[in-house]
């Protein structure tokens, strides 16, 4: 998301789009983003799609989108896909903590973040101890 935030505003300024234009491409992303959050989770809990076909959907969606942004100069398919950027964030940010509950197991994930915050914990001490 943080990606599309930065590429868009440069996007818009490569294609010649000034800054007040520009920002509607940023609008267009939050509004969907925002309304798609909900309806990812509304999609799997009313068993109209899985939650594998929504994560695949919107990978989908976003390579198109990303396709679009880097092809097209015009201000319409610019805002086209910055919605459907918005649109594949929104429905996915908050999925993809359960899928990989649903693939590896909480217990898994539980024990891999273990281990990680132990590997962090000595980087940044080793990391202070060689600055001393």
């Amino acid at each position: 998301m943080g990606l599309f935030v930065l590429m868009s505003t440069d996007f818009a300024n490569d294609r010649g789009l000034s800054p007040s234009e520009g920002v509607y491409l940023l609008y267009a992303f939050s509004v969907t983003d925002i309304i798609f959050r909900p309806l990812g989770g509304l999609l799997i809990d009313s068993k109209i799609m899985s939650l594998e076909s929504v994560m695949l959907f919107g990978f989908l969606i976003q390579g198109l989108a990303f396709e679009l942004l880097a092809w097209f100069t015009a201000q319409y398919a610019m805002l086209l896909a910055s919605i459907l950027m918005g649109t594949t964030c929104g429905s996915r940010m908050a999925l993809q903590t359960p899928a990989l509950v649903k693939d590896f197991g909480i217990q898994k994930i539980a024990d891999h973040i273990r281990k990680l915050v132990v590997l962090r914990w000595n980087a940044v001490n080793a990391s202070t101890s060689a600055c001393r």
